[in-house]
């Protein structure tokens, strides 16, 4: 069983019905352990909501419908302890707070950049789609926590960004949140608050880390 989106469904997109397009729509199949809200796709897996969101291009035409791919995923542990509403339908931006979001081309290296509806369209455009999207669904079925998002591949894949420290921190990992918190503030160097420790404890709220960042001397 298989449950479809419709990339018109977009408001961007509706503008199309009207055109002289060939191809006004791209239809996402997905297996049913997901359910659709608009051009999203939601899944709770344990602890964690995911997130597959197709985001239509305020760069497209009259001659082409051109649309993005991302990715979210929604940790109820770094909820509580932001004191964040757990979501069963968030947001793709929303996972930003809540954990990890990204450009699926980042994450698969066959995922291309951006995908165009137009003239040339293929008749296999939909196969290709709802393989590319399955094989998302499919690299994000082992995410349902904090520590088996720590041993997933993507975790290793990015430079260090926020969600790096809370996954650690999650992890009990305090020694390796405060190194991974260092090398974020070298990133923002000579930009404050940015580039000071305190900023991220209480940010983030790592309180553990408060001795730790003592005895360096803060």
């Amino acid at each position: 069983m298989v449950i479809s989106l419709t990339i018109a469904e977009s408001h961007l997109f509706r503008q199309a019905q009207n055109s002289r397009l060939p191809r006004q729509t791209a239809d996402v199949r997905l297996k049913c352990s997901f359910t659709k809200s608009g051009t999203n796709f939601y899944r709770r897996n344990g602890s964690v909501v995911q997130v597959i969101n197709f985001q239509a291009s305020r760069g497209s035409t009259s001659q082409s419908r051109d649309f993005y791919i991302n990715v979210g995923l929604a940790f109820d542990a770094i909820c509580n302890r932001l004191g964040l509403p757990i979501l069963e339908k968030p947001k793709e931006c929303e996972c930003q707070s809540r954990g990890f979001r990204s450009r699926l081309e980042r994450l698969d290296r066959q995922a291309p950049e951006c995908w165009v509806l137009g003239s040339d369209v293929g008749p296999d455009f939909d196969d290709q789609l709802s393989a590319v999207t399955e094989r998302l669904a499919n690299a994000i079925a082992s995410i349902d926590s904090v520590s088996a998002f720590r041993e997933h591949k993507w975790f290793k894949l990015r430079p260090i960004q926020e969600f790096h420290l809370q996954i650690h921190y999650e992890c009990g990992e305090l020694d390796t949140t405060f190194q991974k918190l260092q090398k974020l503030c070298e990133r923002f160097k000579g930009r404050e608050p940015l580039c000071d420790t305190r900023h991220w404890i209480e940010e983030l709220r790592l309180p553990e880390l408060k001795l730790i960042d003592a005895s360096n001397g803060r």
